[in-house]
């Protein structure tokens, strides 16, 4: 007899994350993204949080946002009550190192509530992720593994997280579903060819912006470049020197902020969007370029190059100025029109709800 998880009466899935922040970028699209997923397949879906500090630009009715103080026991305890009495909920867990996680986790090995748990690690256990505070994360390493055992399954965004998760897994429990993506609209412009390329992210030492102007510095001198995004100030600080110092002021514009129309139009106009990021377990940015035909080009150390290689939906590169420069100049001159293609019918499954059966058998523990 198949097990039902949620009934019809009580399709209710609480959407967890760690910290709230409005530049928590790539992680709250894949939460809003999922919550446009859940919503269309009749799932009651709210999203749950922790705040520190009062957010009063918070309008969405189903963003619940809890005050918490770090390192207050009290805090803790409250929060797991409130985590408690919303046990007929599934919970789908975003990241592994925060707090809501550690709790939503006790709760289930003291089996203080019985709803499942479905792991979303958005990167956290990745290599790179464990070299971020990795005394704290040895020491809490034998906890994490016995969460685990009580987690349903962990869903990666891309096979390329899923091979370098640094942890093992129930291979029974691990699935691999694209995140989905908004639908676009902007007319796209075939093939465009101007010599501009763009970065587009957040200005910190993940994305590696600096490898993207030491590649760029290496091309021709009337190719031009954008940098849009925001970020640490002793960053945006060090890259108007590097410019200043490198003569590329009038080469290279910093755009700052920009919403997302404004981003879909500055990449459609591009001749390439180029990813240098120290690592990304999905790169939304690089989906939505691909969803204007705009070409991606990507360094080969992110996870997500493990799947662009196998569906042939972007150009990949080694890790290194002269090979990034050497392969824009390239596909310029060769013109790869069957990854763009390829990339724009990848863009366009993740956009028109392909993945929704999956998602709904994952949650309903049905047959795939």
């Amino acid at each position: 007899m198949e097990r039902k998880l949620l009934t019809n009466e009580n399709k209710s899935v609480l959407l967890v994350f760690g910290e709230y922040s409005a530049k928590m970028g790539g992680p709250i699209k894949t939460i809003q993204a999922y919550r446009e997923v859940l919503q269309q397949l009749g799932y009651d879906v709210s999203l749950f949080g922790l705040a520190t500090t009062h957010l009063e630009s918070i309008s969405d009715a189903s963003m619940l946002l809890y005050p918490y103080s770090r390192w207050s026991f009290r805090s803790y305890f409250n929060l797991a009550g409130e985590l408690c009495r919303r046990r007929e909920h599934t919970f789908m867990i975003f990241g592994v190192w925060h707090t809501s996680f550690f709790v939503l986790g006790f709760l289930k090995l003291f089996r203080l509530i019985k709803s499942d748990l479905l792991l979303f690690p958005t990167q956290s256990l990745t290599p790179w992720s464990w070299k971020q505070h990795p005394v704290l994360k040895a020491l809490l390493k034998p906890i994490l593994y016995l969460i685990l055992t009580r987690v349903r399954g962990v869903i990666f965004s891309s096979v390329g997280e899923s091979q370098n998760c640094a942890l093992r897994i129930d291979q029974s429990k691990i699935h691999v579903i694209y995140h989905p993506t908004p639908q676009t609209q902007l007319p796209t412009i075939e093939s465009s060819l101007n010599k501009h390329i763009v970065f587009v992210g957040r200005i910190v030492p993940q994305k590696d912006v600096f490898l993207f102007l030491e590649s760029f510095k290496l091309l021709p001198e009337d190719w031009t470049a954008e940098i849009i995004g925001t970020g640490e100030r002793s960053l945006i600080l060090e890259i108007r020197h590097f410019l200043a110092i490198s003569h590329l002021t009038k080469r290279v514009n910093l755009t700052g902020w920009l919403d997302k129309q404004q981003v879909l139009e500055k990449i459609n106009s591009s001749f390439a969007l180029v990813v240098t990021s120290v690592e990304e377990n999905y790169c939304h940015v690089a989906i939505e370029a691909m969803s204007v035909k705009t070409l991606v080009i990507s360094v080969s150390r992110i996870c997500m190059a493990t799947d662009f290689r196998q569906l042939n939906i972007a150009q990949i590169t080694m890790n290194n100025p002269l090979d990034i420069s050497a392969q824009i100049l390239d596909s310029y001159v060769n013109y790869p029109n069957q990854v763009v293609s390829n990339a724009k019918l990848f863009a366009a499954q993740r956009q028109d709800g392909t993945d929704l059966e999956l998602i709904d058998c994952i949650i309903n523990d049905k047959p795939q």
